[in-house]
């Protein structure tokens, strides 16, 4: 389900081509909207593959605060785009994501691409970077623009993920690549054969600049404890700081 949030320079038929709609069909699914006049900060409801309509935002949308995007020259070429959101509310939630829309200093929208988090998991007071790449056909001078466009709640109950505790060592900051150390131990009773880390690298600003996602070469039982080492690039100034996020499933 997907509740679209128009942008400056949107257009109904730029949406529609987005996500291979028929622009009647976009239409259909938001009556009262004039293609000519479309109102940023306005929304609009995507309607499925099978004809049905997307859900209204769900509660959890609303506790998830999205950063600026910033967008750095890639080395082979293109851009990498990057946000940091933050849960904000008491709920994990689950396939958090953000679409980043690149505009020309005109306003003229010259690309689009979803920004998924590297975690599935995304638990309550965290920040998961989102990133999206962009081919090396598109402009340096790009400004970029993100909205939400997933987020689910996790039900109270359930047995996909397991609880995980982090420890990270003190980084040496102040590099353009730094290796983070720590270690990662299980709680309760049932064995772990997938774990991951998504390791951040921020700013002075607190912006992010880099990040890198780990996967545990071994499985894990309860109460023991698994040693991770990870360097982490700079993709812009030095890191000043770095977030470690974890998710670890039976």
């Amino acid at each position: 389900p997907i509740v679209y949030t128009i942008q400056a320079g949107d257009t109904l038929l730029g949406i529609a081509q987005r996500y291979n709609l028929k622009l009647d069909d976009l239409l259909a699914a938001n009556p009262g909207v004039d293609p000519n006049f479309l109102i940023v900060g306005n929304e609009l409801v995507i309607p499925t593959g099978e004809g049905g309509l997307a859900a209204l935002p769900s509660p959890a949308a609303a506790e998830v605060e999205l950063g600026a995007p910033r967008c750095y020259p890639a080395a082979e070429g293109g851009l990498w785009c990057l946000l940091l959101a933050a849960n904000d509310g008491e709920t994990p939630l689950e396939n958090v994501s953000a679409q980043i829309t690149l505009y020309t200093p005109d306003g003229e929208q010259v690309a689009s691409q979803s920004a998924p988090a590297p975690l599935n998991l995304f638990q309550p007071e965290k920040r998961l970077p989102l990133a999206a790449y962009f081919p090396p056909s598109t402009p340096i001078n790009a400004l970029p623009l993100a909205s939400l466009q997933t987020a689910l709640p996790l039900a109270a109950e359930n047995d996909r993920y397991l609880p995980l505790s982090v420890q990270v060592d003190k980084p040496q900051t102040g590099r353009l690549a730094v290796q983070v150390s720590g270690t990662v131990q299980l709680a309760g009773e049932i064995p772990a054969t997938q774990i991951w880390l998504a390791v951040t690298a921020l700013d002075s600003d607190d912006a992010p600049v880099g990040f890198r996602k780990w996967v545990a070469p071994q499985g894990l039982n309860p109460g023991e404890s698994l040693t991770f080492k990870v360097t982490v690039y700079s993709l812009g100034p030095p890191i000043a700081n770095v977030e470690v996020a974890a998710e670890a499933r039976p």
